[in-house]
């Protein structure tokens, strides 16, 4: 039993890590509309279902605790308190404490008991609690009334979908139904249906009927392990067999089976009791046409119910899909192999299936990809938390706006961005908006703003945090940048390259500490912590108006499409999607334009660069020069290469400690005879064109 535990203790830790991220997300939402009983409900629910299973794994403070808070939701709920701001706030840092909590089963931190006892303090403070109910009693006359409906039968229908999960996930349904059989007594229906899957496995459909007088909540817990798979719906406040005959039971249950609809036919039967249609005691049994008709009108809405409880979105361990990724990686690198090696006219034979294992191979990695793939909607719950907690207490007024939710991006990104973005925002909102009184003394609204936008643009994806505060100031930018060294003071910089040099190591104007300030990452790292993505990171501001910063990142971080091109003996990779056009120019052009740096392109002159000179490679006797021409950032310039190999489908591959040092490089791929090529870094070389100016 205890290997069980220990099994499946990681399950529920992810599950209600999942569960608290939720739970938050809908807080953030319900301040805004405090008496959304579906929400509170659903904030129920969640501290509920953590009540419920983490004593089993062991969390039993988690249990204890998330017992006393959830009556103070349940009391809402029956409308015996109303949401204050104080009941905020302790759920918002229930949530943290929770968190504290996953990580610290044994109960051994002092921070976690400290927090504890202040919060079950403040929690019995809005509502005492008394520890052999669940629910608290008023007055005599309501708890005459619990008591008298404790002991009222009700029928329940309930349908179970199984599947074969359940065999990994250790759930045996016979424990189900033993637990069931304490609350009362249950009918299973005599047809169990299946229903072929894609996979031509079939799945079971377990139908149920129980009497009881325990409520809903007390049967969700029979099934909590699979309340996702299962549908649980009153059909009575009576036993409404308690009358019938074995026949006429067995009427009931095939008219409710099958192909009905389980939230129709429990209003239906409603319907028919309070129309005394349904008078079972008058052995009245429905007809084989009425029921042939249900079947007929309900059939596709019981398919699309009955399809629904299955899980349509799966955890999966984060090596499973590391190693399917290396295995792509090799399957996109032997494929390249293939496509250089046979491009020879004596292979013209079998290049119809060449190019037919290519588009397989596509249509493979981005499948894959697709798996790696989650809404940036699963990280901006935690920006609107810092937002209110900062906000909070910095004494600002902030409205923050979220688009683009559904914008995806790959979870490895996702979890290398969260720190930066964090970052980024906090500082809009500690040094970029202003507190309401000086706002309104400067003629702008008392609230701030911080806008998130996310959105696709071709293959690329970008991140966009922008605010109405205060903007950068250029001249005290460049005061501390004089002040620390980083540049002399008779220096002239465009202002671009003084917004860059905010993303120097050590440089800070922060004039006071908060929580946030002073801690984390710099300006500095966030730079390089979204360079490892492959991402760029720009700023831009007006005094007086605000500051925006804008992240962008390739779509895909692992597999690419490239422009393969060769200086010397060395191979180089160029991002396809930056490449304009490829054109050819003779030595003697490229010697007479060395001098100036530029060449002319569509009757404009634009920078170059000799990757020769660049990497001090060797020069031949004869070179037949090739011109890249780029388009970064909205500016064009161009490179001059030996040769250039094509376009090339490339795993890329982090560089080795070798290169470590090495600038101008972000990755490395393996070509089809074991070379390595490199990929540049557009950016950078653009910034070795500045720099030579």
């Amino acid at each position: 039993m205890n290997s069980d535990i220990s099994q499946f203790r990681e399950r529920f830790i992810i599950d209600a890590t999942t569960l608290l991220d939720q739970m938050e997300a809908e807080l953030l939402v319900l301040e805004n509309d405090r008496i959304n009983l579906e929400l509170i409900n659903s904030v129920f629910r969640a501290m509920h279902t953590l009540k419920g299973v983490a004593g089993m794994y062991g969390f039993n403070k988690i249990g204890e605790y998330t017992h006393y808070l959830e009556n103070v939701y349940d009391a809402m709920r029956n409308n015996e308190i109303t949401l204050t701001q104080d009941i905020f706030d302790i759920t918002f840092q229930s949530v943290d404490h929770l968190r504290n909590l996953l990580d610290d089963i044994d109960f051994v931190n002092e921070e976690n008991k400290i927090n504890q006892s202040e919060l079950l303090s403040r929690v019995e403070q809005i509502l005492p609690i008394d520890d052999d109910s669940l629910k608290v009693v008023d007055t005599k006359e309501d708890e005459l009334n619990v008591k008298s409906e404790a002991n009222v039968e009700r029928t329940y229908y309930i349908l179970l979908h199984a599947n074969e999960t359940y065999i990994k996930r250790g759930i045996i349904v016979l424990n189900i139904f033993k637990e069931l059989s304490g609350l009362g007594k249950y009918k299973i229906a005599d047809k169990i249906y299946t229903e072929p899957s894609k996979s031509k496995k079939q799945e079971e459909n377990w139908v149920l009927f129980l009497v009881t007088d325990k409520n809903i909540e007390d049967i969700e817990k029979v099934f909590m392990f699979v309340l996702d798979d299962c549908k649980i719906v009153k059909i009575s406040d009576s036993n409404i067999f308690d009358t019938a005959t074995e026949a006429e039971s067995q009427a009931i249950i095939e008219l409710l089976t099958d192909d009905t609809s389980i939230i129709e036919e429990s209003e239906r039967l409603r319907k028919l009791k309070s129309e005394e249609q349904l008078t079972v005691s008058k052995k009245v049994k429905p007809s084989v046409s009425t029921k042939t008709e249900k079947k007929e009108s309900l059939k596709k809405n019981l398919q699309s119910k009955s399809k629904s409880q299955s899980i349509n979105r799966i955890s999966v361990e984060a090596t499973k899909l590391d190693n399917l990724m290396y295995l792509v990686g090799e399957l996109i690198t032997v494929n390249s192999q293939l496509i250089l090696s046979t491009r020879s006219s004596r292979f013209d034979d079998i290049r119809t299936y060449l190019e037919q294992v290519d588009k397989l191979s596509e249509q493979f990695r981005n499948s894959a990809l697709d798996l790696r793939l989650v809404p940036i909607n699963d990280m901006v719950h935690s920006f609107k938390r810092l937002v209110l907690d900062l906000s909070i207490e910095l004494g600002k007024e902030v409205d923050f706006q979220i688009e683009g939710v559904n914008t995806e991006l790959d979870k490895s990104t996702i979890d290398v961005l969260i720190k930066p973005l964090i970052h980024i925002i906090s500082n809009s909102l500690e040094h970029g908006i202003e507190t309401p009184d000086i706002r309104e003394s400067k003629g702008k609204s008392r609230i701030g703003k911080i806008n998130f936008f996310a959105y696709h643009q071709g293959n690329n994806v970008f991140i966009n945090v922008q605010d109405d505060g205060v903007g950068i100031d250029t001249d005290e930018i460049l005061k501390k940048a004089v002040e620390k060294g980083f540049i002399k003071a008779d220096e002239q910089l465009s202002k671009q390259e003084i917004y860059d040099l905010i993303f120097l190591p050590g440089f800070s104007t922060a004039q006071n500490l908060t929580k946030v300030s002073g801690r984390g990452l710099g300006m500095d790292v966030v730079r390089r912590k979204i360079s490892e993505v492959r991402g760029e990171v720009e700023l831009t501001s007006e005094l007086g108006v605000g500051t925006s910063f804008t992240i962008k990142l390739q779509q895909s971080i692992s597999i690419l499409d490239t422009m393969l091109v060769q200086v010397a003996d060395m191979f180089f990779m160029l991002p396809l999607s930056d490449v304009e056009m490829c054109t050819q120019n003779s030595v003697a052009e490229i010697e007479k334009n060395s001098y100036t740096g530029t060449l002319t392109h569509e009757d404009e002159l634009i920078p170059f660069i000799d990757l020769h000179k660049t990497f001090e490679l060797p020069i031949g006797t004869t070179r037949n020069l090739k011109t890249v021409v780029l388009s970064k950032q909205d500016n064009k310039f161009a490179i001059i290469v030996d040769r250039i190999i094509g376009e090339h489908q490339a795993v890329l591959r982090p560089l080795g400690k070798t290169f470590e040092n090495q600038k101008l490089f972000t990755s490395v791929s393996v070509l089809s005879d074991g070379e390595m090529a490199f990929m540049l870094d557009i950016v950078a070389l653009q910034k070795t064109i500045i720099y030579e100016k």
